[in-house]
């Protein structure tokens, strides 16, 4: 099973609690995982010694340079079973559609920008933001249900259309008239 975690590597993005989480699941002897970690900030250090210390167990954890945007990230989304969001903040990732235009799923946390695009069980697998045990109950399923993963990954890039520029704003058009109507306006 091989996942990502892509983004500012900062305590917003749920970094120490995906490391905390990560160091449950190798204690457990019987999950076995690799996590890439890609990105840069504040807690690079932190991740490096997650890598190191988690070595040899069966929970594998890799620090990658971040990698250009466009196909050379996309290249490299379609590598993996799925995208850790672990996020505290809700702010809404990009990281999100990319990962479902490659056909990836979203392992998130229940924060507003995620839970926005990401349904439980459809396209992604929702936890509690801030909870290790969730995750590490997300992670530990997710090690088992790969089959299931890659069905939630077409879904995913099935759902990616609604998520355009040009989606969004047709919807936003549409709430704007009707209220404009509502208000009596148009």
């Amino acid at each position: 099973m091989r996942l990502l975690f892509a983004g500012r590597l900062i305590e917003d993005k749920g970094v120490t609690v995906l490391a905390s989480a990560l160091r449950v699941v190798a204690s457990l002897q019987t999950v076995h995982l690799e996590v890439a970690i890609i990105g840069s900030g504040d807690l690079w250090q932190a991740c490096l010694g997650l890598e190191r210390e988690l070595a040899g167990s069966g929970t594998q954890v890799q620090v990658l340079q971040p990698v250009s945007y466009g196909e050379p990230f996309f290249s490299l989304l379609r590598k993996f079973d799925a995208v850790l969001l672990p996020s505290l903040s809700d702010e809404q990732p990009r990281l999100i559609f990319d990962a479902f235009s490659q056909a990836v799923p979203i392992l998130g946390s229940d924060t507003g920008g995620i839970t926005e695009a990401v349904r439980d069980g459809i396209n992604g697998k929702i936890y509690k933001r801030g909870d290790v045990g969730a995750l590490v109950t997300s992670l530990v399923w997710a090690s088992t249900n790969r089959l299931t993963l890659q069905k939630m990954g077409m879904r995913a890039r099935e759902d990616c259309g609604q998520f355009t520029h040009q989606a969004m704003h047709r919807r936003r058009h549409q709430i704007l008239l009707k209220e404009l109507a509502t208000a009596g306006i148009v």
